[in-house]
């Protein structure tokens, strides 16, 4: 029987390790046999070498006289192949831990052995066992002499298959949690999800390890590999690291890890006020080592801690500590280089380390170096870091790790607060969530640089990572972007009497692996150990661990103190509490470096002046630094008040939250903290707002918006700009309220956060007030109360910082005003006008809109024509003093919005005659020329209300036949040399079906007539036709109108060939004569255009028929109005 000593070493005869013949039949068992039953529990099995091939056996333990024996069940198909066999035993615990013995040689026998044990082999067997046992000689010689296989490091996220029930499954890409979609939705998942992955052994990685690593599995994680559980761990937010080797197998091979985010008593955190997301939430990876490499677990996943041992502006002294790992059989011997480098890549330390690690040994390996005048890492000014590389050599290069680190030193004072390299260095800044909507924790690195871009540009030098570390790739932006950081392990609210060691195992492993793994951050200069102990968020019924022990929460914090600053002396190591944490304690009974408070005066209790004097009197009791964890406000964006502090419904549940409020708040905050700089740092709660399934506030549900940015990244509140403005170097001009622009008063006081050295106030472009100085906060500036003058105004601050200006706009409107109603444009009751020379003429303006009652000033000119224009309100009067054509145009003042009137003007007319319908009447039915000596005859009327004078004029009758006539003679075409312009006016147009003349003209050489054919009322047509003896047909040329009025000139201009044009106009516009007189002429079926309306000569023109003609009885149904002949 083999035995395995205490130190897991093995004690055995060549007899005992004798396992059998190869190709033996039957199954044959190895004893192993251990002292004791201390590894009861634990699973066993072995990792077997040989040759080129790495196999597991099963191992059953079973207890036997107080000892614990090992059965190992030799099968046939172990025995294929004669000669060495290495073996190692390995245990692992339910926890996780996993425990490796020395290396054991076994032999398989070759089967040429005594006939009496085994039969003889055929004579063509021996060449075959022969070349075994060279191939098996070989293989060791290879093995403890070949070169080591190269460490390869792969990003293992990717796809993987998701399952809540392991029926159902999804391929989905990690970092990646289920509660993306449910986390705001009040019925958030809680309980186990799947990750199933396939990994593929091949057999050239049989001397290949494989280490599989978690940054983040929520909230606690078990790792199956090919069914085996290889690792139990009590924690969601930090890094676990598992050896998978011992559980693998050739081909093949099944990575199952389970999440599980059932609330538990026995883990971290037991409750708190942020969203316990499930799943693999960052990045997962995969380590391959082969004999030789840096050790994966024993420093984290940089696999080297670099501590600063002491520095200054002239040195900076260091230590590199890292691990060889040797999983061979045999000692090697190997080299460590470690080398340092600028940011331009030139070495500047560094140091080959020839180290001999013995088989099966992981060997610690330091080196110490120094570098003269160090470009120090300076915070946010500065962010300087060195690339620290180390290399492996066993003989060949066979791994290499590199990490960037920041040389800097730091200490606190009782008055100035924190130093950074020297000088006073006040911190202030935000906590955050690791949060973002459509993604809750699991964050993409494009989602980290955009949220870390909002710090920059805030101008803060310190983040608070709460509750739990954060992604890697977080801490890699705080060191880029120089942030000061305080990061914590998730042990929130929670330490009861009947608090478990699995509680206090999950609270050691955290922080062990939150050191471990994050050890090398410049940034992180504070580790936390709680948050606000004493309080709770528990929603499953009960209370949690028996309620609160003062004691035990004392003493753990102590232990877990001690054990961080061993872990890292080169840090702070503290706590956040708030008021009921000391709930039957002091905080002089904590060991701390510091103390961070939670401050809440003036939301949760209180008022906002509170918080000053109770940070005062903290200080007072102790010794220890202070800091400031959080203090912050509810602040929805779309909700505000004039009077924020009787509207803002404060603390839980309350649902109203006042941006106004919050407004106060912070300002109020900041000048107590600014009269504090002994406050070791401040934190803001939160940068942006972060779901907490169990909030219902403020008009958001599951939502604490006490952020500066909304949670979709969309909105920074007015007091992202208040700590803009006190943090940041870049200028900064921001009027607040701005989303409050509708107000209820008749006057307005512009707040702005700016770290300008002045400010002027504009409304609506005009200067009305410049401070020199802010108000308070050295970045609150209040200007006097403005008196709205109109519904809606523009304000504009404009600031001066140094050489550069910068400015903010606003638009605030008001009820409390009556409303000024600004004009748009301008209109005139005529589009054209026609003037005669020396006659004034009235136009009558509009504003657009029409309810204008603001602004009204306008400018009236008029170009191009002689003439006067005045002004009296909306009411223009115009002259012209001499004929011709121009431009009047109206313009806006406040717009330059302009009207053009095209105007012409001509001398009064000379009329030939002039005869007025509209002043007839029927018992005097007698029409004179007003102007001249011509004669009106009118024959057939009836001189009533059916036929004769109406209002309108002279009336035709309404129905039947009717010979009325109208003659108009007398009058001598020839007394108009220049021309004439002859002037009818018709209205109303009433029936149907019927022929009517409109005038007919009468000379020596026959007749033109103007005809109307009524189809209907509202649509006629105007006929214009020569009489038959001059070549024109009955119905030469129709145009359709829709007439009910009828205005027509006919004008010839040249007495001489006596060429008719003119115009026809009705409600549908006009024709022009000229453009459409066309006829058939001869009847040909060729239209052939002649001026119709040509009479020669007009000399000899003595008479016109209007409303009728004498050989015709057929009525026109409308009303004469005017007619007229001017002399050109």
């Amino acid at each position: 029987m083999i035995l395995l000593n205490e130190d897991w070493t093995f004690t055995a005869t060549d007899a005992d390790c004798d396992i059998g013949y190869a190709g033996e039949n039957g199954v044959r068992t190895l004893y192993i046999r251990m002292n004791g039953l201390e590894y009861e529990g634990w699973s066993f099995f072995l990792d077997v070498q040989r040759k080129e091939q790495k196999d597991i056996w099963a191992v059953e333990p079973e207890p036997f006289n107080g000892d614990l024996l090992l059965r190992v069940p030799i099968q046939q198909a172990y025995l294929v192949d004669d000669g060495a066999v290495y073996v190692q035993l390995r245990a692992a615990a339910p926890d996780g831990r996993v425990k490796k013995s020395d290396q054991l040689l076994l032999r398989v026998r070759c089967s040429i052995g005594p006939v009496e044990a085994v039969p003889s082999p055929l004579p063509s067997e021996f060449a075959a066992y022969e070349a075994r046992i060279e191939a098996i000689r070989d293989a060791v010689e290879e093995m403890f002499g070949r070169s080591a296989v190269p460490c390869e490091i792969v990003d293992f996220s990717g796809e993987w298959d998701f399952s809540k029930d392991c029926s159902d499954w999804q391929t989905v890409r990690a970092p990646h949690t289920c509660n993306a979609s449910d986390g705001m939705s009040g019925s958030m998942y809680r309980g186990k999800t799947y990750y199933r992955k396939a990994l593929f052994v091949g057999r050239e990685q049989a001397a290949i390890d494989f280490v599989l690593g978690f940054h983040a599995a929520g909230q606690a994680s078990e790792l199956y590999v090919n069914g085996h559980l290889c690792s139990v761990y009590p924690g969601g937010y930090t890094p676990n690291l598992v050896d998978i080797s011992p559980y693998l197998c050739q081909g093949n091979n099944e990575l199952l890890i389970v999440c599980d985010n059932t609330p538990s008593e026995e883990r971290i955190p037991v409750s708190a006020d942020f969203n316990f997301n499930n799943g693999l939430h960052e990045k997962v990876f995969l380590c391959r080592v082969g004999r030789a490499s840096l050790d994966p677990q024993a420093y984290g996943v940089d696999r080297m801690h670099v501590t600063p041992e002491e520095v200054s502006r002239q040195a900076a002294a260091f230590t590199v500590h890292t691990a060889v790992n040797n999983r061979s059989g045999c000692a090697i011997h190997a080299a460590v280089a470690v080398a340092v480098y600028d940011a331009q890549g030139n070495a500047v330390a560094g140091e080959t380390i020839p180290v001999e690690v013995p088989a099966h040994t992981v060997q610690d390996v330091s080196y110490t170096g120094q570098i003269t005048e160090p470009h120090l890492w300076d915070g946010i000014q500065d962010p300087y870091r060195y690339t620290v590389k180390v290399a492996l050599f066993a003989p060949d290069r066979v791994d290499e790790q590199s990490v960037c680190i920041g040389f800097r030193f730091f200490s606190m004072d009782a008055q100035q607060g924190f130093l950074l390299n020297g000088r006073p260095y006040p911190l202030r800044g935000v906590a955050l969530h690791q949060d973002y909507p459509g993604a809750m924790s699991a964050m993409t690195e494009e989602q980290f640089d955009a949220d870390y871009a909002d710090l920059a540009a805030l101008g803060c030098n310190f983040v608070r990572l709460a509750h739990y570390p954060h992604d890697a790739y977080a801490f890699e932006r705080c060191d880029a972007l120089g942030l000061i950081v305080q990061t914590e392990i998730p042990w929130v609210n929670h330490l009861g009497p009947d608090a478990s060691d699995a509680y206090f195992d999950s609270i050691e492993q955290n922080l062990r692996s939150m050191i471990r793994n994050y050890y090398n951050h410049p940034s992180i200069v504070f580790w936390g150990l709680s948050n606000e102990l004493n309080g709770s968020h528990w929603s499953s019924g009960g209370s949690p661990q028996g309620g609160f022990s003062a004691e035990k929460a004392v003493a753990w914090n102590n232990a877990f103190y001690a054990m961080a600053k061993e872990l890292d002396p080169t840090r702070y190591v503290g706590f956040t509490a708030y008021g009921p944490t000391f709930d039957g304690s002091k905080p002089g009974d904590w060991q701390a470096d510091f103390i961070a408070m939670n401050e809440y005066k003036g939301w949760y209790g209180g008022v906002f002046e509170e918080f000053g004097t109770e940070m005062d009197t903290y200080r007072a009791g102790t010794q220890v630094p202070w800091a400031v964890g959080e203090y912050g406000a509810g602040n929805n964006p779309h909700t505000h008040s004039d009077n924020p502090m009787q509207t803002t419904q404060t603390g839980s549940g309350g649902a109203r939250h006042d941006e106004e409020y919050a407004n106060l708040f912070h300002e109020a905050y900041l000048e107590q903290i600014q009269a504090r700089p002994w406050l070791l740092y401040t934190a803001v709660w939160a940068l942006y707002d972060f779901a907490s399934d169990n909030r219902n506030e403020g008009g958001t549900p599951h939502l604490n918006d006490k952020g500066l940015v909304t949670r979709d990244r969309q909105t920074k509140k007015d007091v992202y700009y208040l700590y803009q403005a006190a943090w940041s170097e870049a200028p900064v001009c921001y009027i607040t309220s701005r989303r409050f622009s509708q107000r209820e008063t008749d006057s307005i006081r512009m707040k702005v956060y700016s770290n300008c050295e002045t400010l002027t106030l504009f409304r609506n472009g005009e200067a009305v007030q410049t401070m020199d100085a802010p108000t308070r906060c050295g970045c609150v500036w209040e200007f006097d109360a403005v008196v709205f003058e109109d519904t809606s105004e523009e304000y504009r601050v404009e600031g001066v910082r140094g050489e550069e200006t910068v400015s903010d706009t606003v638009t605030f409107s008001t009820r409390a005003v009556p409303e000024k109603i600004v004009p748009e444009s301008i209109t005139a009751d005529v589009s054209q006008l026609e003037l005669l020379v020396g006659q004034a003429q009235e136009i009558h303006l509009s504003y657009v809109p029409s309810t204008a009652n603001a602004e009204k000033d306008y400018t009236a000119q008029l170009d191009g024509l002689a003439g006067t224009v005045s002004t009296s309100g909306t009411t223009v009067t115009v002259t012209a003093t001499e004929e011709g054509n121009g431009t009047l145009t109206f313009t806006l003042d406040r717009n330059n919005c302009a009207l053009h009137i095209p105007v012409t003007a001509e001398k009064e007319p000379e009329y030939l005659c002039y005869f007025d319908f509209t002043a007839g009447s029927n018992d005097n039915p007698q029409v004179t020329d007003s102007v001249g000596n011509a004669v009106c005859t009118l024959e057939g009327f009836a001189w009533d209300t059916s036929s004769g004078f109406v209002e309108g004029g002279l009336k035709t009758i309404d129905s039947g036949s009717s010979e009325e006539l109208v003659t108009i003679q007398g009058f001598d075409l020839g007394d108009c040399p220049n021309g004439f312009r002859m002037h009818l006016e018709y209205s109303g147009f009433a029936s149907t079906w019927d022929r009517s003349r409109f005038f007919q003209t009468v000379d020596g050489e026959g007749t033109v007539t103007l005809d109307c054919y009524y189809n209907s009322p509202t649509a006629a047509q105007l006929r214009i036709e020569r009489d038959s003896d001059h070549g024109g047909l009955y119905n030469d040329y129709q145009y359709m109108l829709n007439m009910t009025h009828m205005s027509m000139d006919i004008t010839c201009n040249d007495a001489a060939t006596a060429l008719f044009n003119g115009t026809v106009v009705n409600d549908n516009g006009s024709i022009v004569l000229s453009e459409v007189l066309v006829a058939k002429q001869g009847g040909s079926a060729t239209d052939t255009p002649f001026d119709m309306l040509a009479l020669k000569p007009f000399q000899e023109v003595r008479k016109v028929y209007l409303m009728n003609r004498p050989d015709k009885t057929r009525l026109l149904h409308a009303t004469l109005s005017k007619f007229w002949i001017e002399k050109l």
